[in-house]
């Protein structure tokens, strides 16, 4: 019965959580020392007024409407802050402001743009980035680690899908199948958290296994298989392998042998992974 509970309140966990600098390629900041915190922009946060435009310069004839500017390569970029704050980002001649977190940028000049980041109106981020042709650019932004290229989707008819939010979760492999078998879903993260913490309250590798065997069409990461074998006394060879099977990234799998203790153990897995087809 309180397996049984236990697996409603896993259920019950709908959303994607990922791990900050765990994921894609991190974009270098460019921007100097003495500038960060110090390079600021104006922005209207308080109310302020900007200066009133002079329309009359702006004023263009019809005969001379741009409907449809020369070809220049048509790109897109999105980027996802997940920390709190007031961000303004500038890509090139275009800018966004906002608390969303949420920045899509979309008619950006293929090639080498450049990107800024602004915590409450200072620099905080600075970088190059190379905007493919016909390509969307995925990004996450962490002040504490830095600017990730998640990864570069090719752009087919402008559609994005039922959720937004699936442009950025992908590349983490929250919701993916494995196998070419649509049934096996990676654990995301949340869901994982509280499965292992129910987890490590068994104190028999026995109890470990039922609890695991349990959770059905359920595939996972390494770096979720790792935590679960280090709970593992006796039967950690024979789970390893089990897991293996249902590992979402099976290059990274190496990442898991430091785990045993004994050398045995380890060759014995190895041996089980050079062997093992799908």
């Amino acid at each position: 019965m309180r397996i049984i509970t236990i697996v409603c309140l896993l259920l019950t966990q709908g959303l994607f959580a990922q791990e900050a600098g765990k994921i894609g390629k991190l974009l270098r900041n460019e921007a100097k020392a003495s500038d960060i915190n110090s390079v600021h922009i104006q922005l209207d946060i308080q109310g302020g007024e900007y200066k009133r435009p002079n329309l009359q310069q702006y004023r263009t004839s019809p005969g001379q409407y741009q409907w449809n500017p020369a070809p220049y390569g048509y790109s897109e970029v999105f980027l996802r802050i997940p920390d709190n704050g007031y961000f303004t980002v500038t890509l090139a001649d275009q800018q966004i402001s906002g608390y969303t977190g949420k920045f899509r940028f979309f008619d950006v000049r293929s090639g080498a743009v450049p990107l800024s980041i602004y915590l409450n109106g200072f620099l905080v981020y600075q970088t190059t980035l190379m905007a493919q042709q016909n390509s969307r650019t995925v990004l996450d932004y962490f002040v504490q680690y830095g600017l990730y290229e998640l990864a570069v989707y090719p752009i087919e008819k402008q559609w994005y899908g039922g959720d937004w939010n699936d442009i950025w979760n992908n590349p983490y492999q929250a919701g993916h199948s494995i196998g070419g078998n649509p049934h096996l879903q990676v654990m995301p993260d949340d869901v994982y958290a509280n499965f292992y913490r129910a987890l490590s309250k068994f104190h028999f590798d026995s109890d470990r296994t039922a609890f695991i065997n349990q959770q059905r069409n359920t595939a996972y990461t390494c770096a979720q298989i790792k935590p679960i074998l280090a709970l593992y006394s006796f039967d950690k060879l024979q789970m390893a392998k089990h897991l293996y099977t249902l590992c979402a990234d099976k290059g990274n799998f190496f990442t898991v042998y430091d785990v045993f203790n004994f050398d045995s153990d380890r060759n014995a897995l190895m041996d089980f992974v050079a062997k093992y087809r799908e």
